[in-house]
């Protein structure tokens, strides 16, 4: 659209978990994760939800799931 005026939009520092926990603990993390970032503000973040096939670790080539 049309645009009158400079905008600006408020830098929120950003932060990046990155989680992997059993199924039956999944509901749970999600809701601790949600209960400590929420301020109610847009930009409180998301929560991805989605399977891990597998894990290696990146010296010895090992799979470790």
């Amino acid at each position: 659209g049309l645009q009158v005026g400079p905008v600006h939009y408020d830098e929120l520092p950003k932060t990046l978990i990155m989680m992997v926990v059993n199924d039956e603990e999944m509901e749970k993390v999600v809701g601790i994760i949600q209960d400590k970032a929420k301020t109610g503000f847009v930009g409180d973040g998301k929560v991805f939800v989605s399977p891990v096939d597998g894990a290696y670790t990146v010296r010895t080539g090992e799979a470790v799931l």
